[in-house]
């Protein structure tokens, strides 16, 4: 039977981690979770926004941030998605009738973005002898190249050691910005001096992002100058929350203006009702312009577009409960809603899907074309569960039954 896929809230992780003593309902939870899971039954698979969104916001917060990668290990192993930047670069190529093939389930703990062979960038000893001799006269620069280099372009030994003694400084800055471990500094200096491929100092440096224990703890001892990586998209979030805080902060002056002018109570509400849904047509298609890097807004679909939809549609849901409007608003815009919707992306590809109770709700408002089960309350998680198993065996066992008569 195919195994039910399951996507947790970040909450349940945190509760996993810090509530789920002896005898607690979250241990109950979570063991069972686990024996399904060693059955073959479910998959639990973690995102890129799980691992920003349990990464510290405080340095007092890195040994519970290192308590919930604990559990996102414990429960999910290597299991994750393919990052949101991925799924979208992937709709947008379908958008334009190219025919992608999104690799979304990852079992290699691959949760990063696919940005090393354009982004990230290791000095060698090859490229800064040559920015060093380039700015020297033509005969300048044939000395030095045969100075530095032998007969093949390979850094003449002697030189290598010499210039090996320049590694401590360079090695400081590179696990300043990337969680290598101590012991891929070998790796390093061989493709430092010309003598391995870019790819192999690549390949320790993704192994050492699965290890989300290695991560955590390179995030707690380079706090200062890794913490953007979380706090960057907290303050989009906060950025989001103060545009959604001011809408409907300028929707109530309008209101005010409109009665103070004499204009009835029911021509205001009209007014209001119009601008409301003018505005939940056209933000979806605005909103996908941005996650896509669109200029023309798209043709979203369920089968195309699904994360962008299912985030689109979110958003939209979200602004008319947080204040635009006020006969259904249920509360004030948060930081944190961002990286809510941000989790919606990997709606659409699973079975279950956990949110709090509020972004339950929005998700159901949202009236997405998707068969996944939202659940809004982790004491409703195990019953889901057990509903869905359930489902598809029938279904799976009804399905046998027919072919075999056929």
């Amino acid at each position: 039977m195919k195994p039910v896929l399951v996507y947790l809230d970040s909450s349940d992780y945190s509760n996993f981690a810090r509530k789920a003593g002896p005898g607690t309902e979250l241990a109950a939870i979570r063991e069972q979770l686990l024996r399904w899971r060693d059955e073959g039954r479910i998959e639990v698979r973690y995102s890129f926004a799980h691992v920003v969104e349990v990464a510290p916001t405080d340095r007092i917060y890195t040994e519970a941030a290192r308590e919930r990668m604990a559990q996102i290990e414990l429960i999910c192993g290597l299991k994750c998605f393919a990052a949101p930047q991925v799924i979208f670069a992937s709709e947008s190529k379908a958008l334009s009738g190219l025919n992608v093939q999104l690799q979304l389930l990852r079992d290699d703990g691959n949760w990063f973005p696919d940005i090393f062979s354009e982004a990230v960038d290791f000095p060698t000893a090859v490229e800064m002898i040559h920015e060093q001799i380039s700015k020297g006269s033509r005969h300048e620069r044939r000395t030095a190249k045969a100075r530095y280099f032998d007969s093949r372009g390979q850094i003449r030994t002697t030189v290598g050691n010499q210039i090996a003694a320049i590694l401590p400084p360079l090695w400081k800055k590179l696990t300043d910005n990337y969680p290598f471990p101590d012991s891929a500094l070998a790796q390093y200096q061989e493709y430092f001096l010309g003598r391995s491929p870019k790819e192999t100092v690549l390949e320790v440096l993704k192994s050492s992002l699965v290890d989300l224990q290695l991560f955590s703890e390179w995030y707690e001892k380079k706090w200062d100058t890794v913490s953007p990586l979380s706090m960057n998209l907290r303050a989009s979030g906060e950025n989001m929350a103060k545009t959604l805080s001011r809408t409907q902060e300028a929707g109530v002056r309008v209101l005010e203006d409109l009665t103070r002018r004499g204009i009835s109570h029911d021509e205001v509400e009209r007014m209001k009702r119009v601008v409301i849904e003018e505005m939940m047509d056209t933000f979806p298609a605005k909103l996908a312009c941005s996650v896509l890097q669109t200029t023309e807004p798209p043709q979203l679909d369920a089968d195309t577009t699904p994360a962008t939809l299912t985030i689109a549609s979110a958003a939209a849901t979200l602004m008319r409960l947080t204040g635009l409007d006020s006969s259904v608003s249920r509360r004030r815009p948060l930081n944190s809603d961002t990286i809510d919707l941000l989790h919606t992306a990997y709606l659409p590809f699973v079975d279950i899907f956990r949110a709090d109770g509020f972004m339950a709700e929005v998700i159901r408002k949202a009236n997405l074309p998707f068969a996944t089960t939202v659940v809004g309350n982790i004491s409703q998680l195990i019953p889901v569960v057990e509903k869905t198993l359930a489902d598809r065996y029938f279904s799976e066992s009804s399905e046998t039954t027919l072919n075999d008569q056929g």
